[in-house]
Parts: C-alpha cells; structure tokens; sequence
C-alpha cells in the first residue's frame, strides 16, 4: 500500500513538472508565426475515430501535399502513413517540446477527446482553431457537463436532434456547432467485408453486434449486483450465456462484443465460448479495422443506452435495446421517456433476446418507420460527405487554406 501511494506521489510530481516545462515551451513558441497549412491531429485511442478518418481523406484526395499533417500519438515508431503524415510523441511524465511547438504553431487542431495541449491555460494563438469532433452523432444518456471549454472553437454536429442538449451542456451559442457530420460516418457506406478479415474462420456467417455503454470496470468484479458483468444485461448466468451461445450457431451467427476499451472481461474470456466472441479496440486496430466499418457489417444492433445506435440507423437495419438494468442506470437520460428515443425491440431477459434475432433474421421487422422517423431528426446529411463537408467549412470560413488559394 504505501509503495503504491510513493509511486502514485513520485508521477505526480513528474507530471507537474513536465507540465511547466512544457507551458515554458509553449510560450516560447507563440512568438513564431502560425503555419497556415498545419493540422495537428489527436484521437482518445492513437490515430482513431474521427481524425483519423478526415486524415485519411485528405491523404486518398493528395491534400497531404497542400497540408502539413501533424499527429500526435503515444508511440511515433508504431504508425505509418502511405502520405506525408508526420507522427509526434506525447509524454504523460516526461516533457513533449516536439509537440508543444506543433501545437503551438499549427492552424488547425483537430481531436476527438481530450485536448492535445492539456497544459494550456488559454488557447495559443488567436490565429489558431481548435474543433473538437466528438465520437457520437447524438445522445439518449444525459450529457456530463462540458462547460469549461477553454480549448473548443467548434464541435462537430450532425443535426438539430444533438444541437440544442449539446448547446446547453457546452453553454456555446449554436454558431460554435458547424452541422458538418462527423468524419468516421462515411465508413458507414464503404461496405467493407470486415467479418473476413478479423474472423476469417466465420466468414460467410452473420454478424450480430452487441455494444453496451460502458457502466463497470475490474473493481466491480467483487459486486454482481452493481455490474453487467456479461456485456451483455439480459444474460444473468453463465448457464444463460452458454444457451445463447448454442442458439446463435443455430442461426449460422456469430455474435461479438464489442468491449469498451477500459472493461475488464478477464474472467468471461475463460469460458472459451464457440459462437459469442469478445472485441475491444487494440484488435481492431491491428486488423486496420474502424470500429464503423465494423459496425456496418453488422446484420443487427444489440445495445442498451449507447450513442451508437444512432450511427446504426444510416444502414437501416434491426436494433435490439437491452434494458434489463434500466431501473440501476444512474446517470440517467435527455429524454423524460427514453423508451420513445429507443426505435426497437425493448429485451429484458434471455428469452426475449433469443426471439429478437430469430425474428430479425426472419425478415420480421416492426420498428422501420421509427427509425426513420429519428434518423431525419439526427441527421442533417445522411450520406457518405462528412468528411468533404468539414474540409470545405475549413476552406470556406478561412480556418485552413484551399488548394486555389495556396496556388495564388
């Protein structure tokens, strides 16, 4: 315990001083010119999510000529790019000067959690745009609040449906939400054959996805009654997981978890299930697999109270909502009636889940008109030019320099 404690304290004061360090380098920093064609990029998880697919856009276009492209990751020497991509480094207990000058310098900061100068007090330069892109196109649970929001020029919106909660939790007027899209939502249109890529041995099966929002971690291993510790809140035993197990083989399925990338599923993963197979992000990464070109082979949706539904409705297919711990969900909703956000199938034991998916696979399907009905409220521009829409805003409202304007 106190060798615990003496590490904790020692990273503690290691990361306050590269957190000076790296302010001093910072300022020094402002004092040189912005470099008009710089975008720095930065993703939760390293070269990711939304950034990650507008890079990768502007690299497939030749835009990586025009632009000086910036990421900043954990480890430069894991990531290459078939563009001019440039890959920095960022400290957690050590000084990242590389990356405080980039920072410090680049036109256009483009990220999709935390910011990429967590040490600033201020953004560096008034010449400089910070846009955050966020990771969901709209919300059913209620929103944390985001109202310190010193490094947010802009926030990526999809529609109307996310403006007006997402306008209050930021407290930003509705001129800061370009309703541009979010890059990744063009993955939802490649139709890309993921299943025979990361589970070759399933190809030619269909996929059943299950995505819940992420409500436990390895310190609730000790208390089942505060957890969903199946990933699945329907399933109340390994009994019940196993049956599902043998059901979905029968429909010539596979059914994947899709963890969240702090869950703890060590035990689960013991049970060596045949037909049940569990996800979490460093696989996908190491397939070259984006989580929405995943999620666009799916032939149904499984989830409880996660914004990824909202991405599912672009394919129109089936969406399963588990709710069998819906009365324990404390963070609570939007919506006085988060059943009238839910457009499907509402389970709460193994039974209904089992009849779910065979129905669905069955071609029986009640919920289409509802689905459509949100998906025209969510989104303002249902289609594959998220990312064409953001680089001309980007060029339109002067934030980055277009290819004509360079060329003069």
């Amino acid at each position: 315990m106190g060798r615990n404690v003496k590490k904790k304290s020692i990273s503690t004061v290691f990361r306050g001083l590269a957190t000076r360090i790296d302010l001093a380098a910072t300022k020094l920093c402002w004092a040189l010119p912005v470099k008009s064609n710089r975008i720095v990029f930065q993703s939760s998880i390293d070269y990711w999510d939304n950034p990650r697919v507008f890079c990768d856009y502007l690299v497939e276009k030749g835009l990586d000529k025009l632009y000086d492209i910036v990421w900043i990751v954990e480890d430069p020497k894991k990531y290459h790019s078939a563009g001019r991509v440039r890959f920095v480094k960022r400290n957690a207990l050590a000084p990242s000067l590389i990356r405080d000058y980039m920072v410090a310098t680049a036109k256009a900061v483009i990220f999709s959690h935390g910011c990429p100068a967590p040490h600033l007090k201020r953004r560096p330069h008034p010449k400089q745009t910070f846009i955050l892109t966020t990771h969901s196109a709209s919300q059913l649970k209620r929103l944390i609040n985001r109202t310190v929001r010193k490094h947010y020029d802009f926030i990526l919106c999809c529609g109307q449906h996310a403006l007006k909660p997402r306008m209050e939790t930021w407290e930003m007027g509705a001129e800061r939400f370009p309703m541009v899209g979010m890059p990744r939502l063009d993955l939802m249109f490649t139709h890309r054959d993921c299943i025979k890529v990361m589970y070759p041995q399933h190809a030619g099966k269909k996929l059943i996805l299950a995505m819940e929002t992420f409500k436990m971690s390895d310190r609730y291993i000790d208390a089942p009654e505060s957890d969903d510790r199946y990933a699945l809140n329907v399933i109340t035993s390994e009994e019940e997981l196993r049956e599902l197990d043998a059901f979905v083989a029968k429909q010539n399925a596979i059914l994947v978890i899709k963890t969240h990338r702090l869950q703890d599923m060590s035990y689960i993963e013991k049970m060596n299930l045949q037909n049940i197979l569990f996800l979490n992000d460093d696989e996908l990464q190491e397939k070259g697999v984006q989580l929405n070109e995943f999620l666009e082979n799916a032939s149904l949706l499984l989830t409880d109270y996660s914004s990824v539904f909202y991405d599912y409705l672009l394919v129109n297919r089936p969406i399963g909502f588990m709710v069998g711990d819906i009365e324990e969900y404390t963070r609570g909703f939007i919506f006085d009636d988060p059943f009238s956000e839910m457009p499907g199938q509402k389970i709460q034991n193994l039974e209904e889940l089992t009849s779910f998916i065979a129905d669905s696979f069955e071609g029986k399907d009640s919920f289409e008109e509802e689905r459509m009905a949100i998906k025209a409220r969510v989104f303002a521009h249902p289609d594959a030019k998220n990312c064409e829409r953001l680089l001309n805003w980007l060029t339109e409202q002067h934030i980055l320099p277009s290819a004509t304007s360079m060329s003069n």
